[in-house]
């Protein structure tokens, strides 16, 4: 006996208020502070906080787009890559106790604290060499530290997405003659496209919002918009804070609308 959607949901009359009480819970505590910070860009004496506080940070806001960019971009990158390589389907069962090792590995990841792992990547890189001394003074250890930071997120990203692929499509390939390298630039990638996009979308909106790595690794001199907000929330008044709080909103929120589209999109 089958159910038609019709049917199911008459069977829970109540799932509808829920998942509304539900979204409203989950939207109330980010919307309502973002009314309280558009109210604050207003002093009482005069003025426009917004306007001042993008005087104050103009000049980090092309950095800080271009080093989440390249952020979310490499974090896309390495969690598609580690989520094809560790696909059961695509290695020997004799690869599965190591594969969910590895997985362990990068899941672990979220549970070290963002002070811990930046002073770890000092104390690593900060030693004498050309080299060593490239990738601190280039950004580089920067990118190395979001990646450690936000790979686990686009890691599951990936791998969800990935698992959507219908084994079926997979063994056609194979018996296609689409093997390994083949297989991953004919088959997977454009079946993922819109998974690496939802993937850098939000890798980019947890970059450009990252406090402490940056505070840590960014080469001397270099200071992003958080950077700037941080600063700016010790020496100026409450409406230029409110500003600079409302421009990193406004620079995260067309990749955060994006990524959403794109996930709204691949389901219908």
């Amino acid at each position: 006996m089958g159910f038609d959607s019709h049917t199911l949901h008459k069977s829970r009359p109540g799932f509808g208020l829920l998942s509304v009480a539900i979204l409203a819970v989950a939207l109330i505590p980010a919307v309502v502070p973002l009314f309280f910070l558009a109210s604050g860009i207003f002093p009482r004496q005069g003025g426009n906080g917004l306007i001042e506080a993008f005087g104050l940070a103009k000049n980090t806001i092309p950095l800080s787009v271009g080093l989440s960019a390249c952020g979310g971009g490499l974090l896309a990158f390495a969690g598609a890559f580690l989520a094809v390589n560790l696909d059961n389907r695509l290695n020997p069962p004799s690869f599965r106790a190591r594969g969910l090792i590895a997985e362990a590995g990068i899941m672990f990841m979220l549970a070290v604290p963002p002070c811990l792992w930046a002073l770890a990547l000092m104390d690593y890189w900060n030693r004498p060499g050309a080299f060593f001394e490239w990738v601190v003074d280039s950004g580089c250890l920067l990118l190395i530290g979001y990646l450690g930071r936000f790979l686990p997120i686009t890691y599951r990203i990936c791998k969800d997405g990935l698992e959507g692929i219908p084994t079926q499509v997979i063994e056609a390939a194979w018996l296609d003659g689409a093997h390994g390298f083949r297989l991953i630039v004919s088959i997977l990638i454009p079946m993922l496209k819109r998974v690496l996009a939802v993937s850098c979308a939000i890798a980019f909106v947890l970059v450009f919002g990252e406090l402490t790595v940056t505070l840590f690794l960014a080469p001397p001199g270099t200071a992003t918009l958080p950077v700037t907000l941080y600063t700016i929330m010790a020496n100026s008044p409450t409406s230029v804070v409110s500003g600079a709080a409302l421009l990193v909103v406004m620079v995260c929120v067309p990749f955060a609308a994006g990524s959403i589209l794109f996930s709204v999109n691949s389901r219908s």
